[in-house]
């Protein structure tokens, strides 16, 4: 009986000590969005089934942060293909008071589903560093976040624009540069002196 009472206690601890140490806010931005997602930051944030919940237990923030066991975490991207790239910035309030910054690498449409990319080293909690790595997130991140404002299926991508902020045409370019060659071939043959 005591045995059971102690197990049930550590079941209501453990999620609580570990969601201390977690972030408890993030945005996201990328293509698609006119302006940041923001996720949590309220009372409800942290519920089950909650945007920031899902993102922060499905995204592989426990294990890329600290290392929690067992890791699914990847050494290197499974894919190459990872289609648009969004910005995840993890708020995680640490023990002296401060807010800490967690980036992350969010992939909602890459092949095989979506995946997340944290760099390691990034400082946290004080005297901590992301352990960091690729993580392959579960479907129900991607319905998560579509419910909260990420576009349904990747966004087409957006213009390139050069240095002075015009738009370039980076279709057109291979096209342009054949013509170019085969002018330039044509005018060499041109000036070629006859033989006799």
């Amino acid at each position: 009986m005591r045995i059971g009472i102690a197990i049930a206690l550590c079941a209501l601890v453990l999620p609580a000590t570990a969601l201390a140490k977690g972030p408890t806010a993030a945005t996201i931005a990328g293509p698609g969005l006119e302006q940041p997602l923001k996720l949590g930051g309220g009372p409800n944030a942290l519920r089950n089934g909650a945007p920031m919940e899902v993102l922060m237990n499905e995204g592989g923030f426990f294990q890329v942060a600290w290392g929690t066991q067992p890791s699914r975490v990847l050494a290197k991207s499974p894919t190459t293909r990872l289609g648009p790239k969004y910005r995840v910035v993890y708020f995680v309030p640490g023990p002296a008071g401060q807010t800490d910054r967690i980036g992350q690498e969010l992939y909602p449409y890459a092949r095989g589903g979506l995946l997340t990319y944290t760099r390691s080293g990034q400082p946290f909690f004080v005297n901590r560093r992301t352990q960091g790595g690729w993580f392959r997130a579960r479907p129900r991140l991607k319905t998560a976040l579509i419910e909260a404002g990420l576009p349904a299926s990747a966004p087409a991508a957006p213009a390139a624009k050069s240095d002075d902020g015009s738009p370039v045409a980076l279709a057109a370019l291979p096209v342009g540069l054949v013509l170019v060659g085969a002018a330039a071939f044509a005018l060499r043959r041109r000036a070629r002196p006859a033989t006799a």
